[in-house]
């Protein structure tokens, strides 16, 4: 993302300079990122209205108060420090989240208040079973929209990684089925020219970015990456040129 924007996004209220349409529109693409990956929606009135739940470790925390200063024009209270204990139990959302800190480890939390934006997308990711909303991908039309390269880079951050030792990217997927995984491949395909594939991670399955395709992942969402999550990127460029150097040396 240009600097003015990520600016613009992150100062106080009163003083962006993008037009607020504009602002809204790339929190919309930020928070469908967000939603792919460990960010959730909640709900305690059966679906009527929801807040957006945020979670980071201890070491992504100044990456948790960027965050923060997107969307704090729907936040009440700043961003607190807990810690989460494996067999809490504490009272559930009827949304879980898709997936919990396992080992009692420090994190930083903050919530919206109830806002139409969480409404909205709460019709894209959540659909209700047995008296639980579950998140689910969504659909391709959807998909084709919001799965722009800042939601990317966002989704990310939230929950990428890089296999350092063969040049390939993660995005964790654990709690989408297989089929609607079929769907995001097309839609990578069809936007971006990336082929993906799927790692089987014991029952669930997760998007593979192979090193043929790095390269253009990579480029795809570098620039939105916030500093302190850069290190999830892995030097591209570097490891390239090793890796070139190494095939042109004479054996020995």
């Amino acid at each position: 993302m240009p600097k003015k924007i990520m600016k613009s996004l992150t100062k106080p209220k009163g003083k962006r300079s993008l037009a607020s349409s504009e602002v809204l529109l790339q929190q919309k693409e930020i928070l469908f990122g967000l939603l792919l990956g460990n960010t959730s929606l909640q709900t305690y009135t059966g679906g009527k209205t929801w807040r957006i739940r945020f979670i980071q470790g201890d070491k992504n925390k100044k990456y948790l108060f960027h965050l923060y200063n997107v969307f704090i024009k729907y936040v009440k209270t700043a961003p607190k420090e807990s810690w989460s204990t494996s067999g809490s139990k504490a009272p559930l959302p009827e949304a879980e989240p898709c997936s919990q800190l396992g080992k009692e480890e420090s994190r930083w939390t903050f919530n919206t208040t109830v806002q139409i934006i969480g409404l909205k997308f709460s019709k894209f990711f959540y659909l209700r079973f047995g008296g639980k909303y579950k998140k689910v991908m969504p659909n391709k039309k959807t998909l084709s929209k919001y799965l722009t390269p800042i939601a990317l880079a966002y989704w990310f951050m939230d929950n990428g990684f890089l296999k350092s030792n063969c040049l390939s990217y993660y995005l964790c997927t654990d709690c989408f089925e297989l089929q609607d995984l079929k769907v995001l491949r097309e839609v990578f395909k069809e936007k971006y020219d990336i082929d993906i594939s799927f790692h089987k991670q014991r029952l669930s399955y997760r998007v593979y970015i192979p090193k043929r395709e790095s390269k253009k992942f990579y480029n795809l969402i570098e620039k939105f990456v916030y500093i302190s999550m850069r290190y999830k990127l892995g030097n591209q460029r570097r490891s390239l040129a090793q890796r070139r150097s190494l095939a042109s040396s004479p054996s020995h």
